[in-house]
């Protein structure tokens, strides 16, 4: 199993792909993905990782364990049928704005008012 195995690269893309499908069909797209044939064994590490932190694990007595990071924290299936951002880059510009104004010894001023540094 590694990067030159195909069936693992699609696998691997498919659960990285999840995040574009609506927040309801997550969890029943993974468990399709770990019940289809093409599903190796010898990715039962990785998976476990991806339900535990991503999807949320059903438990042997039926109830459900919710995952690390909620579906609707990284999922942007909304953000992209709305046209909306998927990153926070102005909070970046903005941050990268606050070290030249320390470095040049100025006041950054933003729509919010005034950050001095």
């Amino acid at each position: 199993m590694g990067l030159d195995d195909e069936n693992f690269r699609m696998h691997i893309k498919m659960m990285t792909c999840m995040s574009f499908l609506p927040v309801d069909e997550v969890t029943a797209s993974f468990e399709a993905l770990q019940e289809s044939p093409a599903y190796d064994p010898r990715m039962h590490v990785i998976f476990n990782y991806f339900e535990d932190n991503y999807v949320g694990r059903v438990l042997r007595n039926g109830n459900h364990r919710a995952a690390l990071f909620a579906i609707d924290m990284w999922n942007t299936f909304i953000c992209l049928e709305e046209g909306l951002s998927r990153t926070n880059n102005v909070t970046h510009s903005t941050d990268y704005a606050q070290v030249s104004c320390a470095l040049r010894g100025c006041t950054l001023v933003t729509r919010h008012g005034s950050i001095h540094t």
